[in-house]
């Protein structure tokens, strides 16, 4: 089963869309920065609302210092990190993380 999020409250974009996954993530070490988009999930299948965020400079450059160096095997998956990420610092909704890796 995929890694996804379930937002406590379903986004703006779309009253009844609150499943999503991480789709696209794009680190750019030369330009310093993280895009990330997370899509509409069925739990098979992408589909519907897209969702973006980005993170630039310092704060993208220490993050992918980080994610570079993390024991992805010990705990949390890439995906999960990101999802928990987003969520702290208020570029997604709250929700509950379900799914194993990939």
């Amino acid at each position: 089963m995929a890694e996804e999020i379930t937002f406590t409250a379903p986004v703006q974009t779309d009253a009844g869309a609150s499943r999503f996954r991480v789709a696209k993530v794009i680190f750019d070490w030369e330009t310093a920065s993280i895009s990330i988009t997370l899509r509409e999930w069925n739990g098979t299948a992408f589909f519907g609302r897209t969702i973006f965020a980005s993170y630039e400079g310092a704060v993208a450059t220490t993050l992918m210092q980080g994610l570079n160096k993390a024991n992805l095997s010990a705990g949390n998956s890439l995906h999960q990190r990101i999802i928990t990420r987003l969520t702290a610092d208020g570029k997604i909704p709250a929700g509950t993380q379900t799914g194993s890796p990939d």
